[in-house]
């Protein structure tokens, strides 16, 4: 059978409803059929086609064909990584497959940039120019600051614009939808490279570890720990202190984290 690409950029969906259901059957099929705009006779035959290539590529009766059902076998699980790629996210999938049976609550959004002041901090950075703007802290009134912006930065569900201070001497990150208004640079200060910031180019590890009196399965389950219950992620030291624990903020001990998140080998 000769398969078409645009066919087999399909599989990836087909895959994921083996892989989150253990099946391709009548109500995946209906939302396979309405995720691609397909006819039923199209849904057959790309079920067929992947029937074929999955098998050739698994081995042969990985996926077997039973009243019109795809189904695994049942010694069968998929290889560790997608025989399909990209395969949806589940998010993704549960909502085509789910439909109003599967809810996204919604984050608190941030605010974000206005698109001028954005373009200005860009083409500060493409152009390697130090910039000049009106800047609202959380505290204390606003000011003009000057900087040379190296990148931009999401983190923490915002945006912050990274690069050397030139009132303090140092690096510095500013919050985005804080900058009030970009001004013409005054001329006085020369671009300061990225090389000067030191914890950019520094990498920490920070250390997920389970807090005293939680539940070991449940977190462990959750936050993707392993069997000594800590987990570790590579980061800029720049971006640490975003990252490391303020649970000691949070009163209720029902709304703090089950783990704490610390520089390793920090107190």
């Amino acid at each position: 059978m000769n398969i078409s690409h645009k066919i087999e950029r399909r599989f990836p969906w087909i895959e994921a409803s083996l892989r989150f259901t253990g099946r391709f059957g009548v109500a995946e099929k209906k939302a396979y059929r309405d995720r691609f705009g397909l006819t039923d006779g199209m849904v057959s035959r790309n079920q067929d086609a992947f029937l074929q290539l999955v098998n050739e590529r698994c081995g042969l009766g990985c996926v077997i064909k039973k009243r019109g059902r795809l189904s695994l076998t049942n010694a069968t699980t998929l290889p560790a990584k997608p025989v399909f790629k990209p395969l949806p996210k589940m998010a993704d999938w549960l909502g085509d497959a789910l439909g109003p049976r599967f809810e996204i609550v919604p984050q608190i959004r941030r605010a974000e940039p206005t698109e001028a002041i954005l373009r200005s901090i860009v083409q500060a950075i493409l152009g390697e120019r130090p910039l000049q703007f009106r800047y609202q802290p959380r505290r204390g009134q606003a000011a003009i600051r000057r900087m040379s912006p190296h990148a931009i930065v999401h983190v923490v569900g915002r945006l912050h614009v990274r690069g050397w201070d030139h009132d303090r001497n140092a690096p510095r990150d500013f919050v985005l939808t804080s900058i009030v208004q970009v001004l013409q640079s005054d001329g006085t200060q020369g671009y300061v490279t990225q090389k000067y910031d030191h914890e950019w180019h520094e990498q920490v590890v920070l250390e997920v570890r389970l807090r005293d009196g939680e539940n070991p399965e449940a977190v462990r389950l959750d936050y993707d720990l392993g069997a000594s219950n800590c987990g570790a992620r590579k980061v800029r030291k720049s971006h640490a202190g975003y990252l490391i624990d303020d649970s000691m903020l949070v009163r209720k001990h029902w709304l703090r984290a089950p783990v704490s998140v610390k520089v390793k080998g920090s107190e």
